[in-house]
């Protein structure tokens, strides 16, 4: 087997793996202690699953910035996209407040932030999205370099995101990754798309819920 097929191989595992951590995590009730287990083995996934990778095809887990670009602009790129995405999807949250069927599960998402240990699901949140991040945008786009890789790193990873149940995340799988696609080819590297999903998540963290209140 080709370090490139081994890549691809241990990618595959890693997505059947992370999608029934994903589905495990989110079909718990708020509160429940096994949320944290599960999304803490989530990370885990796309964590170990990026380096094993990243290491079968003889590349680094973590990707230098190119000749001629300066970190610093990577990650105000990406602290700009963040910013606008969060705009958008609050703006979008008033949709959400008129229809009931698309509000409640909504809801029962965030309860596991507002009932759960604050601290500890945003840091779950932030670890699982820099971990994202280095699987798809970095490990799983590498394995796919010549398999369009913009758009298959998009479609999987929304399904991925689409096995919770909920399609309104389905729908911020295509945003965010889309977005974070982009980003990868632009800058070249992870950076930008690391920023910009970290800033996007904690934002929705802290604002998603009380912007739904304001629009209600």
């Amino acid at each position: 087997m080709t370090p490139a097929a081994r890549s691809r191989a241990i990618c595959a595992v890693a997505l059947v793996l992370g999608a029934a951590a994903t589905a495990w995590g989110l079909s718990l009730p708020a509160g429940d202690s096994r949320f944290y287990l599960a999304t803490g083995a989530l990370a885990l996934v796309w964590l170990g699953g990026a380096l094993l990778a990243r290491r079968s095809s003889g590349r680094p887990l973590r990707r230098v910035v190119p000749t001629g670009r300066s970190a610093r602009g990577d990650v105000l790129l990406g602290a700009a996209v963040g910013l606008g995405m969060t705009v958008v999807f609050l703006l979008g949250a008033g949709l959400v407040t008129l229809l009931p069927d698309l509000r409640a599960p909504v809801e029962d998402l965030l309860a596991h932030a507002t009932e759960g240990a604050t601290v500890l699901v945003l840091t779950i949140t932030v670890v699982n999205g820099y971990a994202e991040e280095l699987f798809f945008r970095g490990a799983l786009f590498d394995a796919l370099a010549d398999w369009w890789p913009v758009v298959t790193t998009t479609v999987i990873y929304t399904v991925v995101v689409l096995g919770t149940g909920i399609w309104l995340l389905g729908l911020a799988g295509v945003a965010v990754g889309a977005t974070s696609a982009w980003l990868r080819v632009r800058t070249g590297a992870t950076t930008a798309a690391i920023v910009s999903h970290l800033i996007w998540s904690v934002s929705m963290f802290f604002l998603l819920s009380p912007v739904l209140e304001l629009w209600s």
